[in-house]
């Protein structure tokens, strides 16, 4: 089931069993996922939450750390994985 905003976009999609109640996605990503928007509408992030609506833990794929950058700076590389910041597990999806 999917929910959208005024603007027609998606913001929350929950997947169900045969027998109704949440269950996982196929993908494994959690039983439900929350979209986020910046106010002009541009997609900004999702979180994803188990059959409970707890917070499913994400990691981070680094794509691309440009040269100078301060991603490169401290030592983050492109196939670099992030599970946490500042000793925080991560549980959403944000661009920045």
């Amino acid at each position: 089931m999917t929910r959208f905003n005024d603007r027609k976009q998606p913001v929350e999609e929950t997947y169900f069993g045969i027998d109704g109640k949440m269950v996982i996605s196929k993908d494994g990503t959690g039983a439900s996922v929350k979209y986020a928007y910046s106010d002009g509408g541009i997609f900004v992030g999702q979180s994803y939450f188990d059959e409970r609506g707890a917070l499913v833990p994400v990691e981070v794929r680094v794509e691309k750390s440009l040269p100078n950058s301060l991603a490169a700076r401290i030592g983050l590389f492109a196939g670099d994985t992030l599970v946490s910041y500042a000793g925080v597990a991560l549980s959403s999806i944000h661009n920045s």
